[in-house]
């Protein structure tokens, strides 16, 4: 006979929970399962490493503060270690703390024998398991390099059911899993939906709605799925990777119907129309017309 194993109102309420905190602001948790998504070329590695630097030294990134150091593993499968180094120090330079000891640990193909291990293999998962000892944010810099097909039979959904339960595993033991992945060229990448339903955090970072030739990274930033988040902690942002007079790259942001304000006060006074603006910016209509009446009203 199989026993009643469920709990009543009052005992689900008397239960004993960790109080979890904020990695990276209210949408990247502490337990949380992060994917982040975009085409080649955006900025999503460096974004994700640059986030996991602020959560080692415990500081600011865009808009929102790591509120105590954690310990942070990246595992990178592309890049070489001449490329990573150089990237590394591109993120330092830029901040004014610098990582203590074990605080950001790196493993790459290059400590895998020339391949990272396969994380769709529940084999190499125990491998990993060594690999990340105590980390609280581990950094998957790519899905798809990172699990890839056991033979040539496997596919996404059989190498996502292998994944997953590794992936539960590391969240109810307190660790928060940011992901990188590709889109194709429509911008969804394989298996969007089965992987959403298990996340807790989905972030697009996508290019800006207008396009223009600027010296360095530039892209917008918007919360596609969020549990337990206040819109106002999730709102889309344009963000951008810039080197200064100094020669350092720094980021910078603002939110994003700041930045569509701005360039619609400008077109304006340019002399378009509003249907033209919504035209070239790829705005409805709707869209430009908040930005214009608001502009009128505040001019």
């Amino acid at each position: 006979m199989i026993p009643d194993l469920s709990l009543t109102f009052n005992q689900v309420l008397d239960i004993e929970t960790p109080e979890r905190t904020q990695i990276w602001g209210p949408a990247i948790m502490q337990g949380n399962l992060v994917i982040a998504y975009a085409p080649t070329g955006v900025g999503k590695s460096l974004w994700a490493w640059s986030l996991g630097y602020a959560a080692a030294v415990g500081a600011k990134f865009l808009n929102h503060v790591c509120p105590k150091t954690y310990k942070v593993l990246l595992v990178e499968g592309e890049l070489g270690a001449v490329t990573t180094k150089k990237r590394l120090q591109m993120i330092q330079a830029a901040s004014p703390y610098s990582v203590r000891g074990d605080h950001f640990r790196v493993i790459s193909k290059d400590q895998t024998g020339g391949t990272l291990w396969n994380m769709s293999d529940p084999q190499m998962q125990h491998r990993y398991n060594a690999q990340i000892q105590d980390a609280d944010l581990i950094i998957i810099d790519n899905l798809m390099v990172a699990a890839s097909p056991l033979n040539r039979h496997d596919d996404e959904i059989a190498m996502w059911n292998r994944l997953a339960p590794w992936l539960f595993m590391l969240r109810d033991s307190g660790r928060t899993v940011i992901m990188v992945a590709h889109t194709n060229k429509t911008g969804v990448f394989a298996g969007v939906q089965a992987k959403m339903n298990l996340m807790d955090t989905v972030i697009e970072l996508r290019p800006p709605e207008t396009s223009r030739a600027i010296a360095g990274t530039e892209f917008e930033l918007h919360y596609r799925k969020t549990r337990d988040v206040k819109k106002t902690d999730a709102l889309p942002l344009h963000v951008q990777y810039l080197e200064g007079p100094d020669g350092v790259s720094r980021w910078s942001w603002s939110e994003l119907q700041d930045e569509q304000y701005a360039i619609v006060q400008r077109m304006k006074c340019e002399g378009l129309t509003r249907r033209e603006v919504a035209k070239q910016l790829g705005l409805t209509y709707r869209q430009v017309s908040f930005q214009w009446d608001k502009w009128e009203v505040e001019a």
